[in-house]
This record gives C-alpha cells, sequence and structure tokens, in this order.
C-alpha cells in the first residue's frame, strides 16, 4: 500500500509540473476557510507523523481572516508539501505550522504560513538550490528518503502564480523552517473571525 500511495505522489508530482511548465495550471479565487484548510491538511498527515513518533502542533497568530478568497486546493497542496517534507526529514521531536498575521485589512489580508521542524537541517550551499525541481540536499538524500525532488520546485511555482513568495531557513542538526507568504481578499460576505489568537494542536 505505501508503494502505491508513493507511486501515486510521483505520478501527481510529474502531471502537476508538466502542467506548469506547459502554463496550463489555473488558479482558482473562490471564497475558502482558511483554518479549515490547513487543519484539514494537518489531519490527513498526522498518521504519518505518529508513526515516527511525531506531534504537529498548530498556532494561529494575530487576527488572521478565517474566510478568504483564493485557491484553497492550491495553498492546501502547498501546505502539504511543506509538511510532507518536514516529516520525512524530522526523526524526533515536534513540527509546527504556524499561521501569522502580516498585515490585514477591511477587503484585504496578507499572512504568512511557516513549517517549522527539528529536523536534520540543510547546508547553508544549497538553500538557493532547494527550489529548483529534482534537487535535494544531496545524492545519498535521495537513496535514503526517496522522492521526487518535485514537491518544493511545485510549491515554489504554485506560491508564486498565486502572487505570494517562499523560502527557507535552516540549520543542519537543527532543522528547518519553510514559509510562504500571499495576499488575497477577504469574503466580506462570511462573517470575520474573532481578533483573539488561536493556538491548537
Amino acid at each position: 500500500r505505501q508503494c502505491a500511495e508513493s507511486l501515486m505522489t510521483i505520478l501527481a508530482d510529474i502531471l502537476d509540473f508538466t502542467k506548469i511548465e506547459a502554463g496550463q495550471l489555473a488558479i482558482d479565487a473562490t471564497p475558502f476557510d482558511l483554518r479549515k484548510t490547513i487543519e484539514r491538511v494537518a489531519g490527513l498527515l498526522s498518521v504519518k507523523a505518529k508513526e515516527k513518533g511525531l506531534s504537529i502542533c498548530l498556532q494561529y497568530a494575530g487576527a488572521v481572516p478565517r474566510y478568504l478568497v483564493g485557491d484553497a486546493n492550491r495553498i492546501g497542496q502547498v501546505v502539504t508539501n511543506l509538511l510532507s517534507n518536514s516529516i520525512k526529514f524530522t526523526h524526533n521531536g515536534q513540527i509546527v505550522i504556524n499561521v501569522a498575521s502580516r498585515e490585514t485589512m477591511e477587503t484585504e489580508a496578507c499572512f504568512l504560513i511557516s513549517v517549522e521542524d527539528t529536523g536534520i537541517g540543510i547546508p547553508q550551499d544549497k538553500l538557493t538550490q532547494i527550489f529548483e525541481k529534482f534537487v535535494q540536499a544531496d545524492g545519498s538524500i535521495t537513496r535514503r528518503y526517496g522522492g521526487t525532488g518535485l514537491g518544493l520546485a511545485i510549491s515554489k511555482q504554485l506560491v508564486e502564480r498565486m502572487g505570494g513568495t517562499i523560502g527557507v531557513e535552516s540549520h543542519v542538526g537543527k532543522g528547518s523552517s519553510f514559509w510562504f507568504s500571499l495576499r488575497l481578499p477577504v469574503d466580506t460576505l462570511r462573517a470575520m473571525p474573532s481578533k483573539e489568537s488561536y493556538v491548537g494542536t
């Protein structure tokens, strides 16, 4: 079953990247619930994390509007790629998903989502290449952990297609923090969330 899932993931990555390179990947703009989108991803990957003895913590800081207009599926895909990457390269500790407000106006919100882990980390000289296709930190990574080396490249393309930016900070032996920021319209037809900060697991 695990081999079949890995094969399906690889095929989906290749198909997505082919569409992106051909300029055929459409970005939707529909109302969605940001909190539910992120919690759904965390829930789906929590089983894989628990199998490795890892915990996933969600933190919502500041007045990030819950209801926005954008492509929930593609945002979920980026979070999935970043979280899967963290789970793959983390052997103990926890992974934290942070959602933080950068700027919130009545009709528009700029927010940052980061995935922070306590994994193996990435050498500084590899950080500038990590979002390129078929790139992993070194050849032994592919042999030991598998994967296509497309997940981060796809994430970069998706974020940029949505008008955002993506980046990473990492230290070998300490862990990595992958992040992306987006500016999206607020769904003003739905109730605005409470201004309180949310912390959950």
